[in-house]
């Protein structure tokens, strides 16, 4: 879900949740990029106050988190997100016992797991921290927790992890990259090699679509793969290098992320995960 469409459903009046008007969004927009900027516990508290003041309905919670998925898959991003929610589910669970909220939240964290578990210099150690608090705190079912645990396993040991998303969440099929079509192809598809020569036009083609096709090659990389490189290449059905990928996978493990280890990343870095 876009900024749009969660701005959309948030401005919808609905019986029994609190009214929010433009200068609320505008609100939870400065508390929500604070909080992924500098992830303190002010910032985390204070966006927390508001999703609970304004989106503790389900239609909003709901888009809210869909919205949650759709943001940067940067490590830090997700792992704030996750600090984020397990705060709310602290609050709700300790203080509300509004269960609703958490299981809503529970059917959420998955995705969210996987994404900042297998995202770029991702800590996996913070991750399983995480999951450790949340088991010793019992915000979830132990059952609930070890599924999630192989499902991570699961997929680290898979030989090649392609991103879970191509193109812009939640946009419209026109604004997707052409490559979200190939799952739906039921006939033979293999995919063109990168180093094909430049498609030519014919000559009734207009001068406009001519010279954009003429700046997109000029500034574009490519084609600039040879027949050799190409030929090294493991290709799956939509065309994704296997050989990159797993390249890439090796040059980013062990990495980790400076800091993201040290509680919600700020000077409060000793206070644990959903303490009040």
């Amino acid at each position: 879900m876009n900024k749009s469409q969660l701005e959309v459903i948030l401005l919808r009046h609905l019986r029994d949740a609190a009214f929010i008007d433009h200068a609320g969004l505008m609100r939870f927009h400065a508390l929500l990029d604070g909080t992924l900027r500098n992830c303190t516990a002010r910032n985390i508290q204070s966006t927390k106050r508001w999703i609970l003041e304004h989106c503790s309905d389900r239609v909003r919670l709901q888009a809210l988190l869909e919205y949650f998925q759709g943001l940067s898959e940067e490590f830090s991003t997700r792992l704030y997100i996750i600090y984020l929610l397990s705060d709310i589910v602290n609050h709700v669970i300790y203080n509300e016992r509004n269960l609703g909220v958490r299981d809503s939240i529970q059917s959420a964290l998955l995705p969210l797991l996987k994404s900042a578990y297998h995202s770029r210099n991702s800590d996996s150690l913070e991750i399983e921290r995480i999951l450790s608090i949340w088991d010793g705190k019992k915000y979830f079912e132990r059952t609930v927790i070890e599924t999630w645990r192989r499902e991570l396993e699961t997929e680290e040991k898979k030989e090649f992890v392609k991103p879970e998303y191509h193109g812009k969440w939640g946009g419209q099929y026109w604004e997707q990259p052409a490559g979200c079509m190939i799952p739906a192809i039921t006939s033979n598809y293999n995919p063109i090699p990168p180093h094909i020569p430049v498609v030519r036009l014919p000559p009734t083609t207009s001068k406009g679509v001519q010279t954009a096709l003429e700046e997109f090659y000029s500034t574009s990389n490519v084609w600039k793969f040879s027949e050799e490189e190409v030929a090294e290449r493991e290709f799956d059905y939509e065309g994704w290098s296997k050989k990159f990928v797993r390249e890439r996978q090796e040059k980013v493990k062990g990495k980790g992320v400076e800091g993201m280890r040290m509680g919600f990343g700020g000077p409060w870095s000793n206070r644990p995960i959903g303490q009040n």
